[in-house]
């Protein structure tokens, strides 16, 4: 139970001119309504260690009343004027009227060096208004709601914690507490945080047992006073009768934002950073490809996706609406964690350009002062087929050639089971022999290809030295009588889609599309999408150039998708059926 402590500190002045032992009690205030909660205090004050403290503190009669909670804590002071020691014990019980009326409040008595002291009766007032709603809330299974704000007074936006937590004086009842309902209201949202419930703690003092069964975050919308409506949860009381709790309502000051917010604050209360990069280090791309651009908002607070910042438009790029992946948990102050929006951009013209995003600012309770964080950029250079042709090096090209060929070059797969030489076949011994044989014949000719070689090294001279083929030329004569097992190739990428290895699929099913451009090249002299349009029409080449366009795109995707891959291999194979 949250201590009052600007209450409680005039209470420690009021009593602190009565002399070396000081006892005061006192109620929040004199009237009440029936739906509220009578705060009770009680302040105990020992000044010097020659006083030692008998019996511990008496409470009036609270018969008339239901206990709804209590806490206490205590302390040591030294008071340096003179020098003395100071016990202060702050003890407060919060109560529920049974019915309306006036109702005296008794004596609290405690006993130090033998004397007792006791506190003086006084007198409060509760009006029937609500009394009937409030009565209604304490069903015959005796099971009381508390609802309690981590902070009372926050500003506009700002997240506060409420915890709910039900008492009962038979801990059985707690477990036969059911769901809970959240309060609904239209100037404050309210978020669950967790439904789970606590382990059951026993008071010995008041023998009432708690169990924290709700923790949930208000985010006020309004300035203000706002008063948070009840809570409530079902007690179960046999299999058929369902009844209702209720907790006590509770009040929140929420301050208004100060002036001077940035034109571009959008209610971001808290403390938060903003990222803007791309996923590959590389600033360098080539045009009309796709790069993946990630927006990264991090922090604690009022914390969601509407606050992220948004990319500015460009005529230089086109933008793809972005997915958005979000790591957060509860925190202290609010939510905490990470929102992060990846966008696809396609650069549609050469050269630098300059990836923005909106302004961004945010104010911060702690401080009480706003933070403008401005924009982020990210800068690439963006270059045609032609420039990064130009800019390799004669090397580069060789090894581009090279790799080429070895990657597109299908290599025929040989059943090696009938070479294999089991342990119990009669055959085997001589296999073996044979084997060995040929690789001493083979050592032997590598020895005296050597010979040859160094031979022709001293005269000079090659005799019947034939030409050396180029890179294209020997890419012309693999590819000659070259033909594509398409059975095979799709039962692959169809395996590869199941095994989810979809960068995998990607890069096979690039190498496909590339060999069958150079194979209908080499048989019909037009490139593929022309053959395709001939042979099945204007629709079945635009379906294909739809599936090349999305795996691009695909291809830098943030988050892959099974669903698109499926698609993928639908589209392919209806296109090369009609193709084949």
């Amino acid at each position: 139970m949250k201590l009052r402590l600007a209450y409680i500190f005039l209470l420690l002045i009021s009593v602190a001119a009565y002399g070396q032992v000081n006892l005061a009690l006192e109620t929040d205030k004199k009237e009440y309504s029936g739906n509220e909660n009578i705060n009770v205090t009680i302040v105990l004050e020992i000044n010097g260690t020659s006083y030692s403290q008998d019996t511990p503190v008496h409470l009036p009669d609270f018969s008339k009343f239901n206990w709804v909670v209590n806490g206490s804590s205590s302390n040591t002071i030294l008071d340096p004027a003179t020098n003395t020691s100071i016990y202060q014990m702050v003890y407060q019980v919060v109560l529920q009227p049974k019915q309306s009326g006036k109702f005296k409040i008794g004596s609290a008595l405690v006993t130090v060096n033998g004397k007792i002291y006791k506190t003086e009766p006084f007198d409060i007032t509760v009006t029937d208004k609500g009394l009937e709603r409030s009565s209604a809330k304490i069903p015959s299974n005796d099971v009381y709601l508390n609802m309690e704000l981590r902070n009372s007074e926050v500003y506009k936006n700002e997240p506060v914690v409420a915890v709910l937590t039900a008492y009962s004086r038979d801990f059985n009842n707690l477990r036969r507490l059911g769901s809970v309902s959240l309060p609904k209201q239209s100037n404050v949202q309210v978020q669950p945080v967790s439904f789970s419930k606590s382990d059951i703690e026993m008071n010995h003092r008041n023998q009432m047992s708690s169990q924290v069964v709700a923790v949930f975050m208000l985010f006020p919308k309004e300035s203000g006073n706002i008063e948070i409506k009840p809570t409530t949860a079902t007690v179960k009381e046999d299999a058929r009768h369902l009844e209702k709790v209720f907790s006590n309502r509770v009040n929140l000051k929420v301050k208004s934002l100060p002036a001077g917010a940035p034109d571009h604050f959008n209610n971001a209360v808290g403390s938060f950073t903003v990222d803007l990069k791309t996923k590959n280090t590389d600033t360098q791309t080539l045009i009309n490809h796709p790069v993946d651009v990630v927006v990264k908002l991090k922090g604690e607070g009022n914390l969601s996706a509407d606050l992220l910042p948004k990319l500015a438009s460009s005529d230089a790029y086109k933008i793809y609406p972005p997915k958005i992946e979000r790591s957060l948990q509860n925190g202290d102050r609010g939510i905490t964690g990470t929102v992060e929006a990846h966008y696809i951009i396609v650069p549609l013209k050469p050269g630098n350009i300059t990836v923005d995003t909106s302004a961004f600012s945010f104010f911060d309770p702690q401080t009480k002062k706003y933070v403008d964080l401005g924009i982020r950029k990210v800068m690439l250079d963006v270059m045609t087929p032609e420039q990064i042709e130009a800019a390799k090096t004669t090397m580069d090209k060789v090894n581009e050639y090279t790799s080429t060929v070895i990657d597109n070059v299908s290599v025929p797969m040989l059943k090696t089971n009938a070479l294999e030489v089991k342990p119990d076949s009669p055959r085997g011994l001589r296999t073996l022999f044979v084997n060995y044989v040929l690789i001493a014949v083979f050592a032997v000719f590598l020895l005296f290809s050597f010979g040859l070689y160094r031979r022709w090294q001293r005269r000079g001279a090659l005799v019947g030295a034939q030409k050396i083929e180029t890179v294209s030329e020997a890419e012309l004569r693999l590819r000659k009588n070259f033909h594509i097992d398409l059975d095979t190739q799709m039962e692959y990428l169809d395996r590869l889609v199941e095994e989810n290895k979809y960068q995998e699929y990607l890069d096979e099913l690039e190498n496909l599309l590339n060999e069958l451009e150079l194979e209908t090249r080499k048989k019909k002299g037009i490139s593929l999408i022309t053959a395709i349009e001939k042979k099945s029409g204007s629709q079945a080449a635009e379906n294909f150039r739809n599936l090349l366009q999305k795996a691009r795109i695909e291809k830098y995707a943030p988050v892959q998708a099974h669903e698109n891959y499926l698609e993928f291999q639908s589209i392919l194979k209806s296109v090369l059926a009609q193709v084949a």
